[in-house]
């Protein structure tokens, strides 16, 4: 009993108690659960001894963890240890789960209920809290492990529900591992190492209104839900579809210092129906489903270590699954819909997926990588496929059939393109690090009125696509900014409206091949690959009097680049200026070999001059 004495000792730290002391009488009355629990789908987790008088139970430990409920704002607190299948309301007295049946522990007020109820035929379970006629804010402690279980907290609606989430580990069978129900805000606070792995299968129907037979479809049950035809012919009637592994009706933050690992989504692995907030945490996210961050609203990420792989599945022909692996991803219907970055470090890694997907992108802070890949299948998609990058080769828009995440039959005009970051209306980028190796395009404002707006931070684009690209406008005032491209006709910087540069340090690569409208106010230099250089070596600029205006480690990722673009507030109209390759530097800051401060440079060999006019100049 090591691991129930220990979690008995946690809440002793509640009561200002450093160690817990249970004398071996106090095990009678747990020894029929336990046994219960064992053949009920309420996991052990292998802290127990078997004898042939049943489990035996050591008769002290102690436990110390960091973790702490903040019960001056949540006075009623629900402590549920999922590997012993108990539950508490006074950090000390543990009742025992019911398993089956309709009965259920009552709390002490009478106004929420806890039980454990078994699938019909099946070893699985739900821990199902109902705190529907509560009329306070309300915490649940998780801790211990479930297989093939899940949690399920049903809110009133109003008051917000806390969940302490201290070294859980779950693995669901028909439902999610964590869903908070009817629209309350919520927090997950994370301490300790979480685990959860979800146990629906994409392309199955969970959920009694889900049906096989196409003559029921649009009917009622005896609950009143209308049936919906299921034609992949899985389904699963006692069950939950709702679309996160950890699902929130309504807003949701999570924080703490520890750690959430989500092994396998069924949609997606993290969802709300609203507001996402991420204040803190490390994350571990992975799916084939969809995707790892979800907000049908909006996404807000503070702080944290977030590292989301994903894997999508298309297919041109035939009936199939259809899946596209976004990393953080909002409602496109919601108009309003956006994703912050304010910090943090976050690592997105798609396979037929975008890295963001909102109609509002904005990164304020912090540190972003996306690696984007896979088929790009629409009219305007990039060619890529060179050499080293993830790439995308492109194929027309059609028609296809497919299923859908609950198997059922659907088709769609098949429009896709791996990109770093869409932003329907903006892209907005003001401070921070970016980084993106996309597919297709790495940034793309995909409206008519869309915009592409970096105005500070670092940003670093290497695309088979257009590096940097909006169907409406694209402003540099501010930042390090370095788009690269080698897609055939695809461009560093491409909008079908104006391009606006009046701040920032750029230098921009590709192989040309299409025309654009600039308005400038401070020097664009487009050099060909014969005077800025090859790629990797360094090259800088200098005035007449020998100061270095300009400085750039070529990218090695632009091998074979025929023009580069170069711009910063250091360079003037009607004033001289001599590229130099080859040289060595010393000092300065940098960002990928892009100075933002001049280094000093010594060496290198002249390849000619030029004096810009209108803030324009070519060589």
């Amino acid at each position: 009993m090591k691991k129930f004495l220990g979690i008995l000792a946690v809440l002793g730290l509640f009561l200002g108690n450093s160690a817990c002391t249970v004398d071996s009488s106090s095990s009678d009355n747990l020894l029929s659960l336990m046994n219960t629990a064992s053949s009920s789908g309420v996991s052990l987790s292998g802290s127990y001894t078997e004898s042939s008088s049943g489990l035996s139970a050591e008769t002290t430990t102690s436990y110390s963890s960091s973790s702490t409920v903040d019960t001056s704002t949540y006075s009623k607190v629900l402590y549920v240890n999922l590997s012993e299948g108990k539950w508490s309301n006074d950090n000390s007295t543990f009742t025992d789960l019911n398993v089956g049946g309709d009965a259920a522990s009552v709390f002490t007020d009478g106004l929420v209920t806890v039980k454990y109820t078994k699938n019909s035929g099946e070893s699985t379970g739900l821990v199902k809290i109902d705190a529907q006629s509560a009329t306070y804010d309300l915490a649940v402690y998780l801790s211990g492990t479930a297989t093939k279980g899940g949690v399920k907290i049903q809110s009133n609606g109003s008051n917000k529900i806390a969940v302490y989430l201290n070294n859980a580990t779950i693995t669901s069978s028909s439902y999610p591992c964590l869903e908070i129900t009817k629209g309350s805000p919520a927090i997950v606070n994370l301490s300790g190492t979480n685990t959860f792995a979800d146990g629906r299968v994409y392309g199955t129907g969970y959920g009694a209104y889900y049906t096989t037979d196409s003559s029921l479809a649009g009917t009622t049950n005896s609950d009143g839900d209308t049936y919906i035809y299921c034609g992949s012919g899985s389904v699963v009637e006692e069950g939950s579809d709702s679309k996160g592994s950890l699902y929130c009706k309504s807003n949701l933050t999570i924080n703490g210092s520890g750690s959430l690992t989500i092994k396998q989504a069924y949609k997606n692995c993290i969802a709300t129906k609203t507001a996402l907030v991420i204040d803190g945490g490390t994350f571990t996210l992975t799916s084939d489903g969809k995707n790892g961050i979800l907000g049908d609203e909006s996404v807000t990420i503070n702080d944290g270590t977030i590292k989301f792989t994903g894997t999508g599945a298309i297919a041109t022909s035939g009936t199939t699954k259809f899946r596209k692996a976004n990393g953080i991803k909002t409602d496109g219907d919601t108009s309003s819909s956006k994703v912050t970055i304010n910090g943090g470090t976050i690592s997105l890694s798609a396979t037929t997926g975008k890295g963001i997907n909102s109609n509002y992108v904005y990164v304020n802070g912090g540190s972003l990588d996306i690696v984007s890949s896979g088929t790009a299948y629409s009219s305007d998609a990039g060619t890529g496929g060179f050499g080293g990058h993830p790439g995308s080769s492109s194929s027309s828009s059609s028609t296809i059939s497919y299923y859908d995440a609950d198997g059922v039959a659907a088709s769609d005009t098949l429009k896709f393109a791996p990109e770093g970051i869409e932003g329907q209306y903006l892209i907005q980028v003001t401070g921070g690090s970016v980084s993106v190796n996309a597919g297709d395009d790495g940034f793309n404002a995909s409206a008519s009125s869309g915009s592409v707006k970096i105005s500070g931070g670092n940003v670093y684009v290497y695309a088979g696509g257009d590096a940097l690209d909006s169907n409406g406008t694209i402003q540099i005032t501010g930042g390090v900014v370095i788009p690269v491209t080698l897609g055939n006709g695809e461009n560093a910087i491409d909008a079908d409206g104006q391009i606006t540069i009046s701040g920032g340090t750029l230098a921009g690569f590709d192989k040309g091949g299409m025309s654009v409208s600039y308005s400038l106010k401070q020097v664009l230099a487009t050099l060909s690959s014969s005077y800025a250089g090859s790629a990797g070596n360094n090259m800088a600029i200098k005035d007449s009097s020998g100061n270095v205006v300009y400085a750039c480690t070529l990218p090695s990722a632009a091998s074979g680049f025929s023009e580069m673009f170069a711009s910063n507030g250091n360079m003037s109209n009607g004033t001289s200026y001599t590229i130099y390759t080859g040289c060595t530097f010393s000092g300065g800051t940098n960002f990928k070999g892009l100075y933002s401060s001049m280094p000093t440079v010594s060496g290198g060999s002249s390849k000619g001059s030029f004096t810009p006019s209108s803030y324009k100049a070519s060589k």
